[in-house]
């Protein structure tokens, strides 16, 4: 595999000799781009720009989607049999679920191989010239379209992926799909009429299931409609780019983790007319606090404050649906990068980065109210170091640090709260843990005649969670306790 480079030498000279506009298209990409680097055996980056060199809107479209096309593949799932040789049996089936596709492949004595095809690497020209053409026909012809900005357009139409998808030409079947309904459609063809419309027919496609085949992160819209079932991000996924294919701008609020309940949420958000967002879910799922919440775009070089993980770019959207606040945190340490996690799945994960003020403080941007946060940093090996107390931001902003108090001591009562839990017998099975500087240490549990449960000498000014001693793992959220208990 030879180094995929742009450079202007003396044989590049000669061919395009007689195209300057294209010889200073290339120029463009190299000062402004840090492609050079990247890896790959043919031109095609090249054979796209050179399309467009009399088109400068169209061009200057094809630029931006190269420009921005680094760290974007395709998460490709092959099915293999005994000899290694690649089959076209498929896994995406109403009847195949995360259940029982081991058992069927190893049945039909098949495996499974992943491979990861980069765009930069591997994109056909022509899918991204088609792709580029359909795009900007939305854009020009749909009348609902017209008063997108440009930016707009570049961001949440024009983008040929929404994750990492194989690239089909997924706007030819959804315009062919949604065209004739929308064209026979009683209500007014507003933005918000036909993105109604479209998401209910995806969502009468594909159902939200906990069973459905998670074997690569995103599925295309064949995968996703012969399953016929996904998880929120991959029916998140088809909505968007069917809105894009009609000329709605559209992508995807990401929630990594909640503040107070466990995993996340993918949200489809899209613009309505006048080029403001339009969040489809603001009610009952924001009440388990997010502390961050992200939109995903296309660009990492057009915008400022780009976060970036699982290889997608982020805009922080937190504070246009809750109330947010920046905090300050003096913490004593030589690492560079200090992040706050909040406690989901039984583990302090991370979730936002501090900036670094001096050597004693970080400050904090636009975190979400009503959670428990701890101040972490990364190791070596891939685990966290606990960095100070943890601290919570109560709706109204205001913070509280948790700095365990081992001489004013507690008595809990549990009752009710282990009744929650499904947990009234055997108690000898659990402990109430609380938070010791940096790690968990634990307590029994104990009862009397009226079968009242209750945990004492417990220290207080601490974080608290029930452990079950026989598989060492957590039950319920942690909680703390002032007079009585508050859950996180």
């Amino acid at each position: 595999m030879k180094l995929f480079q742009y450079i202007i030498n003396k044989k590049i000279i000669v061919i395009f000799s007689t195209t300057i506009t294209f010889i200073c298209a290339v120029c463009i990409i190299k000062n402004n781009t840090d492609i050079l680097s990247y890896k790959s055996d043919n031109d095609n980056l090249y054979k796209v720009l050179k399309h467009y060199k009399n088109d400068k809107e169209k061009y200057n479209a094809a630029l931006f989607l190269i420009k921005n096309m680094a760290n974007k593949y395709t998460h490709k799932v092959i099915i293999k049999d005994l000899s290694d040789t690649n089959t076209h049996f498929s896994l995406f089936d109403k009847h195949i679920n995360k259940n029982n596709y081991k058992f069927i492949l190893d049945s039909l004595n098949l495996h499974i191989k992943t491979d990861l095809m980069y765009d930069t690497q591997y994109i056909d020209p022509q899918y991204l010239i088609e792709n580029c053409n359909k795009a900007f026909y939305a854009w020009k012809n749909y009348p609902w379209s017209k008063g997108y900005t440009k930016s707009i357009f570049y961001e949440y139409i024009l983008p040929y992926r929404i994750n990492k998808e194989n690239l089909t030409d997924w706007r030819s079947f959804f315009m062919k799909r949604y065209k004739p309904l929308i064209d026979t459609m009683k209500n007014e063809k507003t933005i918000k009429n036909i993105a109604q419309l479209i998401i209910r027919d995806i969502n009468n496609q594909i159902s939200y299931s906990n069973n459905s085949l998670n074997i690569k992160p995103s599925l295309d819209y064949k995968e996703a409609f012969l399953s016929s079932k996904g998880n929120c991000s991959v029916i998140a996924d088809i909505i968007v780019l069917a809105l894009r294919s009609m000329g709605i701008a559209s992508t995807k609020d990401y929630i990594p983790l909640w503040g107070n309940t466990n995993n996340g949420h993918v949200e489809v958000v899209y613009f309505d007319e006048d080029c403001n967002p339009v969040m489809l879910q603001t009610g009952n799922w924001l009440a388990a606090h997010p502390p961050k919440i992200f939109r995903q775009v296309y660009s990492n070089t057009e915008l400022t404050n780009i976060e970036m993980f699982d290889n997608n770019y982020y805009l922080d959207v937190t504070n246009e649906y809750i109330a947010t606040s920046n905090i300050k945190i003096s913490i004593k340490s030589t690492q560079k990068d200090i992040y706050l996690a909040v406690f989901n799945n039984n583990k302090w994960k991370e979730i936002t980065k501090g900036e670094r003020i001096d050597d004693k403080s970080y400050k904090f941007h636009n975190i979400g109210r009503s959670i428990m946060y701890l101040p972490i940093s990364k190791t070596d090996y891939g685990g966290i170091k606990t960095m100070g107390v943890p601290l919570s931001v109560d709706f109204l902003g205001n913070i509280k640090k948790y700095k365990i108090n081992n001489k004013n001591t507690l008595h809990i009562n549990l009752t009710q709260y282990l009744a929650s839990l499904h947990i009234t017998d055997n108690i000898n099975n659990y402990e109430l843990a609380y938070w010791n500087i940096s790690h968990w240490s634990s307590i029994s549990i104990s009862g009397d005649q009226y079968k009242t449960l209750y945990a004492q000498d417990v220290p207080s000014n601490t974080i608290y969670i029930i452990l079950d001693k026989r598989d060492l793992k957590f039950k319920g959220r942690i909680f703390t306790y002032d007079n009585d208990i508050k859950i996180w």
